[in-house]
């Protein structure tokens, strides 16, 4: 919210403080002011008339001009370019040393051989944004009205622009504030100073209307209508023009700017309509139109179910709360007006507003709710600016649809309760002044007790808490008592599910993996994907902020898919991410661990690159489980299915735990791929792992073993094994066959001729060690042969 201090002045006396000290005051009473900005910046600057004017010699394009500064300053010379510097205009002149916007300079000159005596200022020389000026006075000077008094100094007050704006950052908890009375209220309360409230001549009703207003549906219970008739669309004065763009808005015609400076004063947001070009004398809201739409900025939107429609004749003739259409547009032969004050519900705009990008000071007043209290003083405040800017006489009764029941809120409260929350001993005529200087009624008040009747724009005060919270908000934070409360002292540590996934965290970072994080909220893409390891139903929420925050994820794979999408779209090929979140559903909360590996591992730059695979993925998960002390025993790896298109089929597995999958790893399926609109030939090797299921696995204590001093024995054995059995059974088996076997290691598979289809030929070393003694030769064949025996019954082996 931008505030113009000229216009606030108008509510509330702040003649004797500076911007500074009103900052400062709101900021610490919990209204921040982001920043402080003088609307325009000049200093010693005159009001001057072009007395002569002739083309430069040197130049095409720059005039020597004769200005008269008036009698102080006399006759000065000034070389110009402006293409509309011509004889007899009044112009903004910056004298020799003036400052102008952005720290700018003025000195005595020569300008291709010509003497210049100071500078002809366009508004923008004066740091007036271009956004609120057209297109003529950004390409020249500014021209003064043929009134303006030559010599007088005081430019900016008589422009108008000599204005300073605070920048309010306001928080979900004061949507008050969106009003400038609002604002001046607060202003009001903290300096002690008086507020000035809306004075104006209200409009009596010169007949009766027969427009009729209504709503179909619950989420618009407050609609006021009133026809104005026989104004003129013309341009604004210029003090409303200025007040608007001090303010962040643009000027266009005096029946637009007086709707949106009503919404700025009292913060009810109004929409003007062509009375002569409704269908039918009729403004009903309704929620069931689907149809298109053509709004004020001449573009189409699709209107579906859910967004709200102001409607004459089931004709949308304003999108509620958001935009107008261009049918019933107010335009230069407009005559008669219906002005509209309604309350619209916050979701709804909101939702319609975000999807059809269509965000406005009006969509956002009424996202952040508006009180039910305003509406009609704001159609009598308007209709007061259109006779006194529009020439507007005739003014019908008000037309009203109300269902709300609007009530002051009265909370019951103790001064005990207050100074117990806050820890102070304010008295009781302290908490009474504060309370009445922030516009709260007290009332009942009886030894302890007391009622207070909330103010109208206040609808954040619900509760007694919020009470005692104006309290010190107004009296100041620092009569609070620094104090540390009385605690036991205790030995502060991680739990230990939070110490393991810190171990985690630091493993993959020390592995050149990148943390990201990623939103909890999602879309539906995200929850009909990478489903495996939780199928259950996602979260949904009731009041989602957009389409794309809607559920709750359950799976973190294809949050990181998006990350790692963004960086192979801009060229970043190499990379090695992993999230560790928290994963949300219906019946369903664990703690979830996944990583993405894209490209290729570096190693001395680029002179040595290996390429991420399965192997590599699946020695990440080893390591993990490694580092807690699961042993291998304890966990296994299950081939994905042929039919699975989310990973490649033969380079993807499930991690099995007691019999559950508990985790999923592997290549990117090509369809997955093209599914998901990554870059062609990216070759992503993904993993997720429900991380409870490692965490909670029992484990003993670390186990020291001695080292041989004796010789270890090494042996290789060639097998044929079937295609689909798993290696990880064939080695375990053979560790079985004896407790001398210290290592079992597969050093090359074969699958081709000579040995069957859907057979592969493995090698593998084994290594024999004892604590004893050395190994004899017969020792070592009888081991071998039981392991072969082993193998051929229990695994159907062959030897090669």
């Amino acid at each position: 919210m931008l505030v113009s201090l000229k216009e606030l002045s108008k509510y509330v006396d702040i003649s004797s403080l500076t911007a500074e000290e009103i900052a400062d005051k709101l900021t610490f009473a919990g209204i921040e002011v982001e920043d402080i900005k003088h609307f325009s910046e000049a200093s010693n600057i005159v009001i001057g008339q072009i007395i002569d004017i002739k083309d430069h010699p040197d130049s095409d394009h720059l005039h020597i001009c004769q200005v008269d500064l008036g009698p102080k300053f006399g006759i000065k010379q000034i070389v110009c370019g402006a293409p509309n510097a011509r004889k007899d205009l009044k112009v903004i002149v910056a004298r020799v040393g003036a400052k102008l916007a952005g720290g700018f300079e003025i000195k005595d000159g020569v300008i291709r051989g010509v003497s210049s005596s100071g500078m002809l200022c366009s508004l923008v020389e004066l740091g007036v944004d271009q956004n609120y000026l057209s297109e003529a006075q950004i390409k020249g000077i500014e021209e003064l009205p043929s009134d303006a008094v030559v010599g007088n100094e005081d430019v900016l007050d008589y422009l108008g622009i000599n204005d300073t704006i605070l920048n309010l950052k306001l928080l979900a908890n004061r949507p008050d504030c969106n009003a400038l009375l609002s604002v001046a209220k607060e202003v009001s309360c903290l300096f002690k100073k008086e507020f000035k409230p809306l004075n104006y001549d209200k409009k009596g009703a010169t007949f009766n209307t027969d427009l009729t207003v209504g709503s179909e549906t619950n989420k618009c219970q407050k609609f006021i209508g009133r026809v104005v008739k026989n104004i003129e669309v013309k341009d604004s004065p210029k003090w409303m023009k200025d007040s608007l763009n001090a303010m962040g808005i643009r000027s266009i015609n005096n029946i637009v700017d007086i709707g949106n400076y009503v919404m700025l004063v009292t913060g009810q947001p109004l929409h003007m309509y062509d009375y002569d070009k409704l269908n039918k004398k009729e403004l009903i809201v309704k929620e069931n139109i689907v149809a298109p739409f053509i709004a004020l900025d001449e573009k189409e939107y699709n209107i579906i179910e859910g967004d709200l429609c102001v409607t004459s004749n089931n004709n949308i003739e304003c999108l509620a709360g958001v935009m107008g259409s261009l049918h019933s547009e107010t335009t230069s032969s407009s005559k008669n007006i219906v002005i509209e004050a309604a309350i619209f519900d916050s979701k709804s705009v909101r939702q319609t507003s975000n999807r059809l990008g269509l965000v406005s000071e009006s969509s956002q007043r009424f996202n952040k709710g508006l009180n039910a209290f305003t509406q009609v003083e704001a159609v009598e405040f308007a209709s007061y600016l259109l006779g006194e800017y529009a020439g507007a006489k005739d003014y019908s009764n008000l037309v009203i649809f109300n269902q709300i029941d609007a009530k002051k809120l009265e909370i019951p409260c103790t001064f005990s309760y207050i100074n117990n929350r806050l820890s102070t001993n304010y008295s009781n005529d302290d908490i009474i002044d504060v309370l009445t200087r922030d516009f709260i009624e007290v009332k009942d008040v009886n030894n302890d007790s007391f009622v207070a009747v909330i103010p109208e724009h206040r609808i954040d005060m619900t509760t007694n808490a919020d009470i005692s919270e104006e309290v010190i908000r107004i009296k100041g934070f620092g009569d609070i008592k620094v104090e540390l409360p009385r605690t036991e002292i205790s030995l502060g540590k991680l739990s230990d599910a939070k110490y393991k996934k810190t171990l985690i965290e630091n493993a993959l970072v020390d592995q050149g993996c990148y943390e990201v994080l990623t939103y909890t909220l999602v879309d539906k893409k995200h929850i009909e994907n990478f489903n495996t390891l939780n199928p259950n139903e996602p979260i949904t929420l009731l009041n989602e902020l957009t389409e794309e925050r809607k559920y709750t994820r359950n799976n973190l794979l294809l949050s990181l898919v998006d990350v790692a999408s963004y960086n192979l779209n801009r060229k970043i090929d190499d990379f090695k991410i992993f999230e560790i979140s928290d994963i949300y559903s219906k019946n369903y909360t664990k703690s979830h661990l996944s990583f993405i590996l894209s490209g290729s591992e570096h190693y001395q730059g680029l002179l040595n690159k290996i390429k991420y695979d399965f192997y590599y993925l699946k020695g990440m998960v080893e390591n993990i489980m490694k580092m807690f002390g699961i042993e291998k025993n304890r966990y296994s790896f299950q081939r994905v299915e042929e039919s699975n298109t989310t990973f490649h089929f033969g380079k993807s597995a499930y991690l099995i735990i007691e019999g559950k999958k508990v985790g999923v790893l592997g290549e990117l399926h090509p369809l997955m791929i093209k599914k998901l609109d990554l870059p062609k030939n990216s070759s992503l090797q993904c993993c997720e792992i429900v991380l409870d299921a490692i965490l909670n696995v029992r484990t003993g204590g670390i186990k020291a073993k001695e080292i041989s001093k004796y010789q270890s024995v090494s042996r290789d054995l060639a097998l044929i094994v079937d295609k689909n059995l798993p290696l990880e059974k064939v080695v375990n088996e053979i560790k079985r066959s004896d407790k001398s076997i210290s290592s079992v290691e597969v050093f090359d598979i074969y699958s081709g001729e000579n040995i069957g289809e859907n057979k592969l030929s493995i090698a593998l070393n084994i290594t024999f060690s004892s604590l004893v003694s050395n190994f004899k030769d017969e020792e070592i064949v009888n081991l071998m042969n039981k392991i072969r025996e082993n193998l051929s019954k229990k695994l159907n082996v062959e030897l090669r």
